[in-house]
């Protein structure tokens, strides 16, 4: 059974992950990444490390019935790259033009902003999730 297979029959059940029980609840393909959603975390792997990540799930016994509310970050991979792609620019623009510097400073204010969103939103969901 190949890996992707393997992971749809593991939807809606309840496997013991580094000494803990992991309900799943759907994974999702972006970018060429796997994002496998459980009641406690979102795993981030490539399509060549999903074999052994599944590898290390080992069946739960009994099965548990789990209300699951899973919170997803707004901000995913492709907005990263995006936000590394603007700051990549700006340092290309003021290495050119010294007077971009003021543009330069208000456009990394504005992408630390986002970043913190973004930890204070992970930190809502990890408490969320436990």
């Amino acid at each position: 059974m190949n890996a992707i297979k393997k992971l749809e029959v593991m939807i809606g059940k309840t496997f013991i992950y580094k000494n803990d029980h992991h309900y799943i609840v759907e994974y999702e393909i972006k970018n060429e990444r796997i994002f496998i959603t459980t009641d406690k975390e979102i795993l981030d792997t490539s399509l060549t490390d999903l074999r052994p990540l599944l590898n290390e799930f080992l069946p739960a016994s009994p099965q548990k019935d789990v209300a699951v509310q899973v919170h997803k970050p707004s901000i995913d991979t492709s907005t990263i790259s995006q936000l590394k792609d603007i700051l990549m620019e700006n340092i290309k623009e003021v290495k050119k033009d010294k007077n971009f510097i003021p543009q330069a400073i208000a456009i990394n204010q504005n992408v630390n902003s986002i970043i913190e969103l973004a930890k204070t939103e992970i930190l809502l969901t990890k408490s969320m999730n436990n």
